[in-house]
């Protein structure tokens, strides 16, 4: 069977896998909701791109692709949050393509394909594409997509491919943030591996930047306008390294008996923090997280590699949310991979 064909079966088998566990699940029966829909929701309202937060409105607590793109398909055709459930399994199966032409251009086709067929029944997507609104499937999906046409930009400068990757690189940074990150070592990547003469790459470069804050300029100059800084393109990135570092903190959003960090660590905040506006609160957060790693700097740096240890492998209270055999099911499937 040739490459072309053998994808598209796994696409197909994807889009049947997560159909199977909506329906076998009733997972459409009580979708679990986040963030996302609750700023969609403030938008079909009229009061704008917001969210009420530690008893304040959030402006910017998270990037804006996922919140507009559930507002956008409920504007156009009502609030049904099954239609945004259908995008999600269309988005986390061609998830499949890029995986595979990746391995095929770094391996070979049978790896390409094993890479696809994973993707493809990788539990984390198949429950978050189809039990909870929620932008990973977009995510990997755009993330993949960015590397990809990375990769192809190597061997294939045409103006067609990098106005793509200024696009991709632009609208993937829209959906997670920390995605910058990565396309700067692409950027790097793809300046040292390249043949071609310096102020050509550097021209490239530039005309992927300069596309990608195209793409972006309207948050930013949101956030000019809001906050008077354009470069403030988040404020929850406060809170996930506070809740991240605090002594205790296992690498899970969750402690012991499914309690989460914030219920446990509430009492740790200032009596005035609810009164703070969303500046105000994310820097009280930051000036916290210090604290933690001028106390004690050696537990500081001990729970930053353990949570390193921990992303590769299991943390003590991963899975709290789900069933245990679910969670016994993926350990056995991830221990099977890396084997």
């Amino acid at each position: 069977m040739n490459f072309k064909k053998s994808i598209t079966l796994i696409i197909i088998l994807s889009v049947v896998l997560k159909a199977i566990f909506l329906f076998i699940s009733k997972a459409y029966l009580n979708l679990q909701s986040f963030e996302y829909e609750a700023i969609a929701m403030n938008m079909l309202k009229g009061h704008g791109y917001c969210l009420e937060h530690f008893g304040t409105n959030y402006y910017a607590y998270l990037p804006p692709g996922f919140p507009v793109l559930c507002f956008l398909i409920y504007k156009l055709l009502g609030h049904h949050q099954l239609l945004v459930i259908f995008a999600q399994v269309i988005s986390s199966s061609l998830l499949v393509i890029p995986v595979a032409i990746i391995g095929r251009m770094l391996f070979d086709e049978t790896t390409a394909v094993l890479a696809g067929f994973l993707t493809a029944v990788y539990p984390p997507f198949i429950i978050y594409s189809t039990a909870k609104l929620h932008t990973l499937s977009f995510d990997t999906f755009i993330f993949a997509l960015c590397l990809l046409s990375f990769m192809k930009l190597r061997n294939n400068i045409r103006l067609k491919q990098i106005i793509l990757v200024g696009v991709v690189s632009g609208v993937v940074i829209l959906f997670r943030a920390t995605s910058a990150v990565f396309i700067v070592f692409a950027v790097l990547w793809f300046y040292f591996t390249t043949h071609y003469e310096i102020k050509k790459k550097l021209l490239i470069i530039f005309a992927v930047a300069g596309i990608a804050a195209v793409i972006i300029s309207p948050w930013l100059i949101r956030s000019q306008i809001i906050f008077k800084n354009p470069f403030l393109f988040t404020t929850n990135k406060f809170e996930c390294f506070w809740l991240g570092n605090i002594p205790g903190s296992s690498g899970s959003l969750f402690t012991e008996r499914g309690i989460t960090l914030l219920e446990k660590h509430k009492s740790d905040l200032p009596l005035d923090f609810f009164k703070m506006d969303e500046l105000k609160q994310s820097l009280c957060l930051m000036e916290l997280t210090k604290g933690y790693l001028k106390s004690d700097p050696m537990a500081f740096m001990g729970r930053i590699l353990k949570k390193v240890y921990y992303f590769w492998y299991f943390s003590p209270n991963q899975g709290s949310a789900y069933p245990v055999l679910w969670m016994k099911l993926y350990k056995f499937l991830y221990l099977l991979i890396l084997l």
